[in-house]
């Protein structure tokens, strides 16, 4: 009698240790779930990547005493008392549990965050790409037709309209060869060639400046994309105080209207505004070439 009722607390005890193993093991794959979604988001912060990865290796320790424990329990059918054995390792579980849910939300609300930012700087930075790729090829036709206007510059000047001819002499032939010995004629001459130097000149610096001008916004658009693409990086995979310095970074730059990539332009433009082309000169110059060219 006495060995049945000894039997029958056993299998209760086994029962009852086998529930608990059943409630651990659950908890336990629950908690692999959870952390298979962290690993799963984008954009979440080294600190709770490492974070998580600590309280994964704990609850597979866990697991792994759990299941030593219930091999042993099977094999031997011998159990003293399921509830101190296991209960501990239920309550590790249970804080575990709790953390990687805490650690969840922090994640979610961190892809929410890096989501945000990210089609901000996607955007922006398909706008820099496009200003970018447009300032660096004016930039480079800026820099052929400067080539161009020179070796036409040196065809006129050497070839057309030689420098031969403006010399003392040529300008004392033109006197003697002159019926009316005309001086209006040959300062007509002189400085119709001179107002030709003038404009080459004219044109050469002016296509000078748009080089110039469309190189360093060239180099301001890709020092900016640079520095959204390293801004992109530490918010996808740096530390949690980091990226909260870069949002405030990205924050200060977007919202600042004097601290911004393009000051250092604005800058030149304003110390280089005498040397601004107007409409003007360009009909001060035509004039002169047209006149030029009539004569």
């Amino acid at each position: 009698m006495d060995k049945i009722n000894f039997n029958r607390e056993n299998m209760r005890k086994n029962d009852q240790a086998r529930k608990i193993y059943t409630r651990i093991t659950n908890k336990t794959n629950n908690i692999h779930a959870i952390i298979g979604k962290i690993f799963a988001e984008p954009g979440i912060s080294i600190d709770t990547i490492n974070e998580v990865s600590n309280l994964q290796e704990e609850v597979q320790n866990i697991a792994n005493q759990i299941g030593a424990s219930w091999n042993r329990i099977s094999s031997t059918g011998a159990i003293n008392s399921p509830t101190s054995e296991f209960d501990i390792l239920e309550d590790e579980v249970d804080r575990i549990k709790k953390e990687i849910n805490d650690l969840y939300e922090v994640s979610r609300n961190e892809n929410e965050e890096s989501k945000q930012i990210r089609k901000l700087v996607e955007f922006d930075k398909s706008e820099l790409i496009r200003a970018r790729d447009y300032h660096r090829i004016l930039s480079y036709a800026m820099l052929g037709f400067l080539g161009i206007a020179l070796i036409f510059s040196f065809t006129i000047i050497f070839y057309i309209y030689g420098l031969g001819p403006v010399t003392l002499e040529s300008i004392f032939n033109a006197v003697n060869t002159n019926e009316n010995k005309d001086i209006v004629y040959v300062l007509t001459r002189l400085t119709g060639k001179i107002s030709i130097l003038i404009g080459i000149a004219w044109v050469i610096k002016y296509l000078g400046n748009l080089h110039s001008n469309h190189s360093q916004q060239y180099i301001a658009y890709q020092d900016r994309l640079s520095g959204l693409n390293t801004a992109e990086f530490i918010l996808n995979s740096g530390k949690s105080t980091v990226r909260e310095k870069v949002i405030l970074q990205l924050a200060d730059t977007y919202l600042s209207l004097k601290e911004n990539a393009f000051k250092v332009i604005k800058k030149e433009k304003a110390e280089h505004e005498s040397n601004k082309v107007t409409i003007r000169d360009l009909k001060y110059f035509t004039k002169i070439l047209r006149d030029v060219i009539r004569k």
